[in-house]
């Protein structure tokens, strides 16, 4: 499951990662992040990992590809 948080504002997209996450949730975590690249020269992503138990593969690769292709783009980076 992803959950955006409310810290998220301006440049910086702030997100909580639980239990299992699927193709729809990482979809809405790019999405949100083309938009912030489109606004802003940088964005700053924040992740929160809270009990991640599955990741669907397909997701998990189209997400890697989707990194190292806009990884530039990012600022700082926090994944706790």
């Amino acid at each position: 499951m992803l959950e955006i948080l409310p810290e998220t504002r301006d440049a910086i997209l702030a997100v909580r990662i639980r239990n299992k996450l699927t193709i729809a949730d990482f979809d809405t975590y790019r999405n949100l992040l083309r938009e912030l690249m489109q606004r802003y020269q940088e964005v700053h992503l924040y992740y929160e990992m809270d009990d991640v138990d599955w990741v669907q593969p397909v997701a998990a690769i189209e997400n890697g590809l989707f990194d190292v292709v806009h990884g530039l783009d990012y600022g700082r980076v926090a994944m706790v």
